[in-house]
C-alpha cells in the first residue's frame, strides 16, 4: 500500500488495507476513528440492500441508531437510520413503517431533509436512508451566539413552517421537532433551515404501542418524542395533529430567543402538570438585548397555548400570520437551497 493512501481497517477482522472492501470477509473498510468510536458495533462495514455501505456510527437513541454511510450507486454520503432489533418481530409496526415511509418519500420541500430510500432487511430490521446534511443545529446557533437574533428567528420560522406544511400535506406529523432536529446550512448571512427526522419511526411506534395499551412509550420504556417540546395532549397519548408540531416550534423559538429553558420539568408527568397550570410568558426582549416585535411575540405565544384549539390550526395559517409582521425576508435563491455546502 502506498504511503499516500489512507489506511483503513476492517471492523470485523481488523485487517488494515487501502480498501474499499476487506479481501477476507467482504466488509466495507472504515477509518480508525470510526472503529474506535464504536468498536463492537456489528453494523459497521455492513452493506445494506447491496447499495449502502455503513462507515461510521453517528449516534444511538431510544428507538434505534443513526449511521453515516456511502451510497455506492451515486457515490455520495447518506445518513442511515436503523430501528432497534426488538421491533423486527412486530408485524403491525413494519406495515405502518412502510406506509409512513412511502408518504415521507413523497415530501418535496427545500426545507425538509429528503427520505431517499427505506427497506426491511431479511431479519426484519427496518432502515431508512436520508440526505446527509452538513451544517449546524439551532441548538448550536443558540449556544454560539447567546440566543437567536430576531431576524434569524423570523427567517427560521418562515422556512420551518414551509417545511411543516409539506410534511403535513403528506399526512405526516413530525412528533419530535426540537432544537437538535433543525439544521442551518449555508452560512449565517444566507442560511437555509432543514427539518430532520420527520416522524416516520415515531409515528409508526406511537400508533402501534397506543393500540397495545402502552401509550406513547416504546418497548424499551422510552417516550416517543422529547417531553420539553411536546404538547400536553401529545404527552397524554391523544391523537396528534399539526397544532402539536406548531407547539414544538413555539418552544424552539421561545427558548432560542430567550436562551433559556421554557419548561424545566424533569419528567413528562411533571411537565404535563406544569403545562396544565399556565401558558408560556410573553417575550419582551431577546437574550441578546433586542426588543421583541410585539406581533412576533404574540405569534409565538399563540403557538404555545395549552389548549390546541387556541393554537394555529395549521402551518399555512401560522405562516400567513407571520407574513403580516412585515419582517419576513425574501426567499433564498433556489441554487443555494439545492446545494447547502459545508458549514
Amino acid at each position: 500500500m502506498s504511503s499516500t493512501q489512507t489506511s483503513l481497517v476492517c471492523p470485523r477482522c481488523g485487517l488494515r488495507d487501502g480498501g474499499p472492501r476487506c479481501p477476507r470477509d467482504g466488509a466495507w473498510l472504515i477509518t480508525d476513528e470510526a472503529w474506535r468510536e464504536a468498536p463492537h458495533d456489528g453494523l459497521l462495514g455492513a452493506i445494506i440492500a447491496e447499495r449502502y455501505a455503513i462507515t461510521r456510527r453517528i449516534g444511538v437513541g431510544g428507538m434505534g441508531a443513526v449511521y453515516e454511510g456511502l451510497d455506492r450507486t451515486h457515490q455520495k454520503t447518506v445518513a442511515l437510520k436503523f430501528l432497534r432489533p426488538q421491533y423486527a418481530s412486530h408485524g403491525a409496526l413494519r406495515q405502518r413503517f412502510v406506509r409512513e415511509a412511502e408518504a415521507a418519500a413523497s415530501v418535496r420541500s427545500p426545507y425538509v431533509v429528503p427520505l431517499l430510500d427505506f427497506g426491511v432487511e431479511p431479519d426484519g430490521t427496518l432502515w431508512m436512508a436520508m440526505e446527509f446534511v452538513r451544517g449546524w443545529t439551532v441548538r448550536d446557533e443558540v449556544n454560539r451566539r447567546g440566543g437567536l437574533e430576531v431576524d434569524v428567528a423570523v427567517r427560521l420560522t418562515r422556512q420551518v413552517l414551509l417545511g411543516l406544511e409539506a410534511i403535513h400535506a403528506a399526512g405526516l406529523i413530525h412528533r419530535d421537532l426540537k432544537h437538535d432536529n433543525i439544521m442551518f446550512v449555508g452560512d449565517r448571512r444566507r442560511f437555509s433551515a432543514r427539518i430532520l427526522d420527520f416522524g416516520v419511526v415515531k409515528s409508526a411506534i406511537a400508533d402501534v404501542h397506543a393500540r397495545d395499551g402502552q401509550g406513547l412509550r416504546t418497548a424499551t420504556g422510552v417516550l416517543v418524542g422529547s417531553p420539553s417540546y411536546m404538547a400536553p395532549e401529545q404527552i397524554r397519548g391523544v391523537e396528534v395533529g399539526p397544532p402539536d408540531d406548531l407547539k414544538a416550534m413555539g418552544v424552539i423559538l421561545w427558548e432560542g430567543i430567550a436562551a433559556r429553558r421554557l419548561f424545566t420539568a424533569q419528567d413528562y408527568e411533571s411537565l404535563r402538570r406544569r403545562g396544565a397550570r399556565r401558558d408560556a410568558p410573553p417575550l419582551e426582549t431577546t437574550a441578546r438585548g433586542e426588543p421583541m416585535p410585539p406581533d412576533f411575540s404574540r405569534l409565538i405565544a399563540r403557538s404555545l397555548r395549552h389548549d390546541p384549539g387556541e393554537r394555529y390550526p395549521d402551518a399555512r395559517t401560522m405562516l400567513m400570520a407571520l407574513e403580516q409582521i412585515g419582517r419576513v425576508p425574501e426567499p433564498l435563491p433556489e441554487d443555494l437551497l439545492a446545494d447547502p455546502g459545508p458549514d
